[in-house]
Parts: structure tokens; sequence; C-alpha cells
């Protein structure tokens, strides 16, 4: 059987109960499809649907099941499954509506995965099928560490997103003007410095980055105009958005003086003192 048409809709309120008494009516009343009566009267045995979405195979089935139940078919004989919980419910509530104040009793409807724990469960007690677990320890593992990858995803991006708008509040020029993902490419052009001496300044203070090309740029790759950096590293840490401001403090500093060894004495332990507070994992011993 296949459906083409749909009978027609009615919208209704279904906290007014003026609204619940039309609906009902409505359906029992519905201009069906000669495809849906087929349907809703079918008596040969079992029968298959093929029907696209919206075409009008709920109305159908809901009109089948009333029709079996005024038939003397008992609840008890008739199993509804759907492929999921909210699919389930719709069901569910449309046919409830339906049977309000008829005296029929709404069978059973379930989704395909709640029969299958039910037979599991059925066989299990009779022992045909040996004890079971849902969840192993393995999955609570695995779905932790999921969770912890995520949270640790989005806070880099965080921690990135806070790092690059500080550079720039200090006249830094992000060629992005921001940063989207975990990383930044800063041109240091209007710093008056290169990427190389800035790179080697901020290694001998603790920050450790790269110096990089950037777009059109007019030296050398070994000593390009900009640097490179990301916040993976210090997120696996624990650094959230107060740290990357002090990061960005520091960075500042070196650049600004990258040749003054006392300033870039004071920038390397204030980065120890911060790396102190946020151990890498695994790494505790050693703090």
């Amino acid at each position: 059987m296949q459906l083409h048409r749909t009978a027609k809709s009615c919208k209704v309120d279904s906290t007014s109960t003026d609204n619940i008494t039309h609906f009902r009516h409505h359906l029992n009343r519905m201009q069906l499809t000669g495809e849906q009566t087929k349907i809703i009267k079918h008596h040969g045995g079992h029968a298959r649907i093929s029907a696209v979405a919206g075409s009008g195979k709920t109305t159908a089935m809901v009109g089948r099941v009333q029709h079996l139940l005024q038939q003397g078919v008992t609840p008890d004989k008739i199993l509804v499954l759907m492929f999921n919980k909210s699919a389930r419910e719709a069901f569910a509530d449309r046919l409830q509506l339906l049977l309000e104040g008829t005296g029929l009793q709404s069978p059973s409807v379930r989704t395909f995965h709640s029969l299958g724990l039910r037979l599991i469960n059925s066989f299990t007690a009779r022992k045909i099928l040996p004890s079971y677990k849902l969840l192993t320890e393995e999955y609570h593992v695995e779905k932790l560490a999921r969770e912890a990858i995520k949270k640790y995803a989005s806070q880099v991006v965080k921690n990135a997103a806070i790092l690059a708008e500080k550079l720039m509040d200090k006249n830094f020029d992000l060629i992005t003007d921001g940063t989207e993902n975990h990383l930044m490419l800063v041109d240091l052009t209007s710093k008056n410095i290169t990427g190389k001496i800035a790179a080697k300044a901020l290694d001998r203070a603790g920050i450790v980055l790269n110096y990089n090309s950037v777009p059109f740029d007019n030296r050398k790759p070994f000593d390009p105009s900009g640097i490179r950096l990301g916040t993976s590293a210090v997120t696996t840490r624990g650094f959230k958005e107060p740290e990357m401001a002090i990061i960005s403090d520091l960075i500042d500093m070196v650049i600004s003086n990258p040749q003054d060894a006392t300033i870039i004495k004071k920038v390397a332990s204030r980065a120890k003192e911060l790396c102190s507070r946020f151990p890498a994992p695994g790494l505790e011993h050693l703090y």
C-alpha cells in the first residue's frame, strides 16, 4: 500500500477541553483518502505501508489502532513500535487524545530499543542468555574521556580568543584580527622587531613559541616578520582566561625590551612561578 496524500489537518490546543473534543470529533469524521481507509480497515493479515514523510501514515496508523479496538481486539494484543522516543511520545499522545472518552484503552506504544531491552531482560531471567552489563567500566571511562576532551578543546579555543584580544589591546597586529581556533599569527613589523629575535628573547624568558612568516612577508623565512603561538599546551596545564591576561603582559614586556636582561630574568621568574601553580599532568613531581 502507498500513501500519496494526507487527510485534512487540524490544529489543537491540548490544554482546552473544547479543542480536545473538537479534535477527537475531527479525527472520527476526518476525510480519509481511499488508501488510508484500506489501511485502517485492512483484514488480510500482515501488511506493509510505504509512505514518505507528511503523507498521512501516522493518521492512518492511529485510525488503524482505533479500528482494531472497536472491533474487539484487546489492548494487550496490540503493540505499536516506533523508532525513537519522540516519535513514540507523539504517537501515544495522539492516540490517547483520540480514545479519550470512548472507554477504549490504549495499547502499549514502545520503541524498538525498549522492546529489545525487555526481551533481553526476559531471556536473561529465564537463563536463556547470560547475565550482562549494559554499561561496562570501559564504557564509563570512554564516556568520561570524551567529555574531558570536549571540555578541554572548548577551553583551548576560549583561551586563544582571550589571549588574542589582550594582545590586540596592546597594539599587536594579529593577521586575522583575533582567532576562532587554538592558534594566532602575529605580525611584529609595527613593533620594530623581527620574529626570530622576538622568539629567541621569549624563549630566554620561559615562553616558547615559533617565529613564522606572515602573508606577503618581505623578510626571509629564516628571519621572518611574525610569531605564531597557540594555547593547547597551557590549557593542558589548566590555564584559563585569567592566566591568558598574564601571559599577554609577559609577552608584551619581552617584545618591548628584547635585549634587557633584567626584564627577561623578571619575566622568566614570573613564568616559572605561574607554571608551578599549574604543573603539567604527569610531571607534578618536578615542581
